[in-house]
């Protein structure tokens, strides 16, 4: 059985309300995953209850661009820790 390496995805948890953290329907988490990650319950950052927040920046992407993406996700948006 062969291993799928485009099996990655970029996704992003947005706001769904304004805060003083930010606007509505800004990222508040950008990351990398694969299967049920994105969606799962079983996370340190809490997913949103409304799905519809969650977005698939990319998909389809091998592990090391999914890394480069999310870095460079990040790096757009900032860092609250980074001001």
């Amino acid at each position: 059985m062969s291993k799928n390496l485009r099996r990655f995805y970029v996704y992003a948890y947005l706001r769904s309300s304004e805060s003083i953290y930010g606007q509505k329907y800004t990222p508040y988490y950008i990351g990398k995953g694969c299967r049920d990650r994105a969606t799962s319950k079983q996370r340190i950052i809490p997913r949103p209850s409304d799905l519809s927040c969650i977005v698939y920046v990319q998909e389809g992407l091998t592990e090391e661009e999914a890394f480069s993406l999310e870095k460079y996700c990040i790096a757009l948006y900032g860092r609250l820790n980074n001001k």
